[in-house]
């Protein structure tokens, strides 16, 4: 089998699925199991929003379960890979629409967590000002 690196940090081996490089083993990270993390940069907070996903010229409306000022949990079922760049858009309460690329880290039989590519200053300052507001 042949190995070659991927600009993600993933090793993907011919057929196609990928593996951590940083993972004892070589476990796999296909769908079902999570590329482990290098500890997250802030906290997650439970929300019910909708978003529209954009991903290879195709579109869904789907909902976000939780959200962090890096990325997102959106609930998904159809499979989306690790690695894969999307555009991610939706409404967040006290501010209007945010809208941003986002990169898949992870995923589950129930979606994907995704990690925000491009928020600028002020919607940054807007997610952290909606996720202050939120319960904890």
């Amino acid at each position: 089998m042949e190995w070659q690196p991927h600009s993600n940090g993933l090793v993907v081996p011919s057929r196609g699925r990928a593996f951590a490089r940083e993972n004892v083993g070589l476990l796999p990270t296909r769908v079902g199991l999570e590329v482990p993390s290098r500890g997250r940069a802030s906290t997650r907070d439970n929300v019910d929003l909708a978003v529209r996903v954009n991903a290879l010229g195709r579109s869904a409306n789907l909902r976000i379960s939780n959200l962090s000022l890096g990325g997102a949990f959106i609930r998904h079922r159809r499979p989306l890979f690790v690695g894969q760049r999307l555009r991610v858009s939706f409404l967040l309460p006290g501010w209007g629409v945010l809208d941003a690329a986002a990169l898949v880290r992870w995923t589950n039989e129930a979606g994907v967590g995704v990690q925000f590519q491009s928020l600028g200053a002020g919607e940054i300052w807007a997610l952290n000002v909606y996720l202050k507001t939120l319960l904890h």
